[in-house]
């Protein structure tokens, strides 16, 4: 509300020091001020920037989740192998991983080479 009270009383001394020619000056510059607003060019172009706005947000809102989502699944996997498997179980997951991923690399290797010519 304090925003709105300031940005009024910041317009009405702009009007005051911008335009000196009296009412009908000012009024002419209202006039214009308001047409332009509502001009469909204006008005589409508003609609499109707004919409772009809120979809990047959505967007920044959406990955946000995710990233959480991801970091607390990292996080109760760690605590869980941590619990099952004791003191070296990271080290036991991340050389399994490894394991998994050169066996499929070996895997693919092999399809490939002797896959349908």
């Amino acid at each position: 509300m304090k925003a709105r009270v300031l940005q009024s009383y910041a317009r009405l001394y702009l009007f005051r020091v911008l335009y000196r020619g009296g009412p009908s000056q000012l009024v002419a510059a209202r006039q214009l001020a308001t047409r332009c607003r509502r001009s469909h060019a204006f008005r589409h172009w508003r609609r499109v920037v707004i919409q772009r706005l809120k979809l990047r947000r959505r967007c920044l809102r959406t990955q946000q989740r995710i990233e959480r989502c991801v970091a607390s699944w990292a996080r109760s996997r760690a605590i869980q192998v941590v619990n099952i498997e004791g003191k070296y179980a990271m080290a036991k997951e991340f050389h399994q991983s490894k394991l998994l991923a050169s066996s499929f690399r070996t895997w693919l290797g092999w399809y490939q080479s002797s896959g349908p010519t």
